[in-house]
């Protein structure tokens, strides 16, 4: 049996144009939005535009709340900026999303997938931590796609009149 691959991607520093680009080239097939609360003040990253950009340019689009940072752990992390205090209470809460965990598996079973957030860096980014665990119960292979090769690439396959509609 093949080993199933779930990918993790950042928009961090990159636009619309080239976020989508990177899903392309990692044959991504569905975003799995694993931000709590989906909104960003860039633009075409809150949960309703990104939703639209992406079926526009042939990409589904799941949201999973329960897989994003609890409010808790993230005002910790506010506060005293200590990645380990800040790994240990999502892990903690992680524990206790099951149902999420086992509706991600699916997820990935189905089509190619990639955990999005907004860090560049997965190194410090709590979709990390969700990939670890779905390497501990389910086998995944994990592949944090890389964000910084993405900033260069230029918009030249997709069609711009597509991406805000």
């Amino acid at each position: 049996m093949d080993t199933l691959t779930l990918y993790t991607v950042g928009y961090e520093g990159l636009n619309i144009e080239q976020f989508l680009l990177m899903l392309d080239k990692y044959d991504i097939e569905k975003i799995i939005d694993i931000r709590e609360c989906p909104i960003s003040r860039k633009a075409g990253f809150s949960k309703n535009a990104l939703k639209n950009v992406l079926a526009a340019n042939g990409f589904d689009y799941t949201h999973l709340a329960a897989l994003g940072c609890p409010k808790p752990v993230r005002n910790c992390y506010k506060l005293n900026h200590d990645w380990a205090i800040y790994k240990k209470g999502f892990k903690a809460y992680l524990q206790t999303q099951d149902l999420a965990l086992d509706e991600l598996h699916n997820l990935a079973r189905e089509k190619r997938c990639a955990l999005l957030c907004f860090e560049a860096d997965a190194q410090f980014c709590h979709r990390s931590l969700v990939g670890a665990e779905m390497i501990r119960r389910y086998g995944v292979e994990i592949i944090h796609a890389d964000v910084k090769a993405a900033k260069n690439q230029t918009m030249n396959q997709l069609q711009p009149e597509l991406l805000f509609s």
